[in-house]
């Protein structure tokens, strides 16, 4: 039997505050054999949304202006829960050594901006990988009792330093027929881009921030963060959005470096789904991240 451990909050925990809290890292004992996540559990109720702040993250991605919460914006809002969640006694591994390699959104409806949102959050769906060990981290979003809004974010917790030639990470993607590519565009990302999207998303991870600071955990220079890079894909793909319910699933196989260049693809297939990539500008087989915004029955 998994133990159960419930954690609740007034108001949502500072994700930037958590990242401080890590530097005097605990002592995790890892996993033993055989044995599983225990059952943590985050919830806060009653998250009313400051229109200044999703103002300044529509405009950090691009999105447009409207009167609806942004679809990867509750996927932010929770990041802060996950951490307490992670920095627990309980969470027997540490946050730092999670990597970010997939993400699943359903959205049975928008959000209107004035609602007020019930969080629940926690980690299950812990699975064998050719690299390490896969955990799901889950958040509920409710409104009046209603589950509106689901998020699965998938990571590695990497064991193994030997490179294989390992499959996609993450949700599993199915491909549809595509009659052609639909739109390609060319992103020119700034050095700095990280660092101003941490002002706003309060994800002040290391490996986003600066060339010195990315280098000590492994990277050659910062990488801009994963849900800015879906958040962006929403802003060009907004006209060609499926109708609610929705589905958006991304892999994430290679980390998108700052500055640098990226391609995106899109091509809306026979179903109506709408499938994008990822890819290096000057090699577009290089794939950074690949995706689908499907229509998915309620």
């Amino acid at each position: 039997m998994i133990d159960a451990h419930e954690l609740t909050f007034a108001e949502l925990p500072s994700l930037g505050r958590a990242y401080l809290r890590g530097l005097w890292p605990q002592r995790k004992p890892g996993l033993a054999a055989g044995q599983n996540i225990p059952r943590i559990v985050a919830r806060i109720e009653g998250v009313c949304l400051d229109p200044a702040q999703v103002a300044k993250y529509r405009k950090i991605c691009s999105l447009p202006d409207n009167a609806f919460v942004p679809l990867t914006l509750p996927q932010v809002m929770a990041a802060g829960l996950f951490a307490e969640i992670m920095l627990s006694p309980a969470f027997p591994l540490s946050a730092w050594s999670l990597v970010h390699v997939g993400n699943e959104i359903r959205a049975e409806r928008a959000l209107a901006l004035d609602e007020k949102l019930d969080f629940v959050c926690w980690v299950e769906g812990q699975r064998q990988a050719k690299r390490g060990l896969e955990l799901d981290l889950i958040a509920e979003v409710s409104v009046e009792g209603q589950t509106v809004w689901t998020g699965i974010m998938t990571v590695l917790k990497k064991t193994s330093r030997r490179k294989t030639k390992s499959g996609p990470t993450g949700p599993k993607i199915a491909r549809g027929e595509s009659p052609g590519t639909m739109r390609s565009v060319i992103w020119h990302l700034g050095g700095r881009l990280g660092r101003r999207y941490a002002r706003v998303s309060g994800d002040y991870n290391p490996i986003h921030l600066s060339r010195l600071s990315a280098r000590i955990f492994g990277f050659k220079r910062p990488i801009i963060h994963g849900m800015w890079l879906l958040s962006k894909v929403l802003s060009e793909l907004d006209a060609d959005l499926p109708a609610y319910p929705l589905r958006y699933l991304a892999q994430f196989k290679r980390p998108v470096y700052l500055p640098g260049s990226v391609l995106l693809s899109s091509r809306k297939t026979a179903t109506g789904d709408c499938e994008f990539e990822l890819s290096a500008e000057t090699d577009p087989g290089k794939q950074h991240v690949s995706g689908t915004l499907q229509h998915h029955d309620a």
